[in-house]
């Protein structure tokens, strides 16, 4: 879940800050306070055996499906106090729909049958999701701002926000890329198969993980403004 890679890539980032500041005085260290934890996901309710659209505040669960149809949450994110969640629910054939909940109420988004809301990020007003639509005759990834959608290029695997410049990364022809607001750039000399699967930004630094096959051998690697670290 995407909860879990962000507080993991959060985690490679705080050590290369804290490994490139040891003359730092302990006077000048500060400690992030973790006050919620949001996971997002789903339930199957025994009577039914339908899987809910389900998020957990420290610990606690919100149903945000009552169990008629499948369905799942993907992705979540807390801009403020307004917690906005993203999925699919299945409709009355047994067809996913994209489905956006923001405080637990869903929000008309996307009707279109054979679709699915996987990333969501929050900028000041703008919401942007990124999912599929089924268009001729095959899944085409999608990103909504604010309801209107654009087509993405290459196989989509997170994205984020920073002063209103939205970052994708994924995988195109084989090789990871990175798209600034559309504008595509390649993380590798592309000799090689690669992929990026998530991005984070901080203090306007852009950080990607991902991987790139060395030899016989898959290697991690991690970007920060498109250039790796050794």
């Amino acid at each position: 879940m995407k909860t879990i890679k962000k507080l993991s890539i959060l985690i490679i980032i705080f050590c290369i800050l804290s490994c490139s500041s040891n003359d730092s005085s302990n006077e000048d260290e500060t400690k992030a306070t973790v006050k919620d934890i949001y996971v997002c996901g789903l339930e199957q309710r025994s009577s039914t055996g339908k899987y809910i659209a389900t998020v957990w505040k420290n610990g606690v669960a919100t149903s945000l499906t009552d169990g008629t149809n499948d369905a799942i949450a993907n992705d979540i994110t807390v801009s403020g106090n307004d917690v906005y969640v993203v999925g699919y629910e299945e409709n009355v054939n047994g067809a996913q729909v994209a489905r956006l909940w923001k405080n637990g109420v869903q929000v008309d988004f996307v009707n279109t049958p054979r679709s699915a809301a996987d990333f969501v990020e929050v900028s000041g007003n703008e919401v942007y999701i990124i999912g599929l639509l089924y268009e001729n005759n095959s899944n085409v990834q999608k990103i909504w701002k604010n309801g209107i959608a654009s087509t993405l290029q290459g196989d989509t695997r997170s994205m984020a926000v920073n002063n209103n410049d939205v970052y994708t990364v994924g995988i195109q022809d084989g090789n990871a890329r990175v798209w600034t607001n559309g504008a595509v750039s390649s993380l590798t000399n592309g000799y090689s198969s690669s992929g990026a699967y998530d991005v984070e930004i901080k203090n306007n630094d852009v950080y990607i993980v991902g991987a790139e096959k060395i030899g016989n051998a898959s290697v991690a690697r991690l970007w920060k403004n498109g250039v790796a670290s050794n």
